[in-house]
């Protein structure tokens, strides 16, 4: 009788050995997580992300790694939101006026013309309960998650105008084709001032520049020289005309997968990537912009911003008269302090 019970505790010693072997090893397999990404791999997006990616596969002792797909090679902003919802893609980086269609009730200010005084602005707007709304949206009904909590991927430092004219004032655009992100906002602002807006995607700008598509387009400067867009268009004129910043989107599906202790390296990791983000671009955008002068023969053409922002005014109040921009946002965004 004891030689029975002595088996059965050896055989169940065997047993919870075993089960513990095979539980440990699917506690510590590591989790491989898709990041997807429009930008090329030399840019400062995508510089920040290989950071956020360090520092979190540094912080999880590699349980946690993440791969990233740069260029569009997993496909467009729209196949990207999609994915995120199926979770087919983890993570997900575009600027915060390229979002402004899954939301427009909120986020049409993002990507509007002069829709904001300065950066200070920007980033308390998006601190603002209008954009907490916006976040819960995103959540509900897209299955986006936004990780961000101190906003501080800052994209730019500025928007510029390059095109293959120069260009000083309003009238210098009428009826150029200008490359606009499939965005509404940003197209019918620039149709509003006069150009012919065409909507192409980021990664497939420089073929349709080289084409002769279209004559210019808007973006950050930092994202000049890392698309060699100047090898093509040879006039900059800075015109602001509205801050960006990269909310970092991770599908809900994997979210939910994560344990509380890693959602909380996730959110961390992207915080300090914004401030490593912010960094790099300001150190890196004077030696983009020598790099451009030197080896592309760019003129850069500083205007007063006094004759767009005028310009700018009506057509904001006629966006708003059809219903393009929601009646009262604009004036609701301009009275946060």
């Amino acid at each position: 009788m004891k030689k029975v019970s002595i088996l059965g505790m050896v055989g169940l010693v065997i047993l919870l050995f075993q089960f513990g072997q095979v539980f440990g090893a699917q506690s510590t397999k590591p989790i491989k997580l898709k990041w997807a990404a429009l930008e090329p791999p030399e840019s400062y997006d995508l510089i920040a992300y290989r950071k956020v990616a360090e520092i979190v596969k540094g912080k999880t002792n590699g349980r946690i790694q993440i791969e990233l797909f740069p260029g569009g090679g997993l496909g467009g902003r729209k196949a990207m939101f999609e994915a995120l919802k199926m979770g087919t893609i983890d993570l997900f980086g575009i600027s915060d006026s390229s979002i402004a269609p899954l939301d427009p009730e909120r986020l049409s200010i993002c990507g509007l013309t002069y829709g904001f005084r300065d950066r200070d602005h920007h980033r308390k707007f998006l601190k603002s309960s209008i954009f907490q709304k916006s976040q819960q949206v995103l959540l509900e009904k897209y299955g986006m998650q936004v990780l961000n909590t101190e906003w501080n991927w800052d994209r730019g430092l500025y928007r510029v105008l390059i095109s293959r004219k120069p260009v000083f004032v309003p009238g210098d655009i009428k009826g150029m084709k200008l490359r606009i992100q499939p965005a509404e906002i940003p197209r019918m602002s620039w149709l509003g001032i006069g150009a012919s807006p065409v909507v192409i995607e980021i990664a497939e700008t420089y073929i349709a520049l080289r084409q002769g598509m279209v004559d210019g387009m808007l973006l950050p400067i930092a994202e000049l020289w890392p698309w060699k867009f100047t090898e093509v268009l040879k006039y900059i004129t800075v015109l602001d005309e509205y801050p960006q910043t990269i909310p970092i989107l991770m599908s809900e599906k994997t979210w939910k997968t994560l344990s509380t202790a890693d959602q909380k390296v996730m959110v961390n990791a992207v915080d300090e990537g914004g401030r490593y983000y912010t960094k790099i671009v300001s150190e890196g955008v004077d030696k983009d912009i020598q790099n451009m002068l030197d080896e592309h023969g760019v003129s850069i053409i500083k205007v007063s911003l006094k004759p767009w922002m005028e310009k700018m005014k009506p057509v904001i109040k006629e966006m708003e008269n059809k219903n393009i921009i929601p009646k009262g946002l604009y004036d609701e965004v301009q009275a946060i302090k």
